[in-house]
């Protein structure tokens, strides 16, 4: 195998392992986000509050969240 294939080969597969890695850390801090939210909504409706979520980025489910107590 010449330099350039070896070179080339390398560099494609560091790139498929950092796009791997990225994809994984967006997931998980999607999923943990959303699991968040749904905690502080339960909590907020069980101390009889009313709750405001926004979305900032949904790929990653970044947000505000603010509970008021009626």
């Amino acid at each position: 195998m010449s330099t350039y294939k070896k070179s080339f080969t390398m560099i494609v597969s560091i790139g498929a392992a950092i796009l791997l890695a990225v994809a994984g850390m967006l997931i998980t801090t999607s999923y943990f986000n959303s699991k968040t939210i749904q905690l502080g909504a339960d909590g907020c409706n069980k101390v009889g509050g009313s709750f405001h979520l926004e979305i900032h980025n949904p790929l990653t489910n970044s947000y505000s969240f603010e509970c008021k107590k009626l």
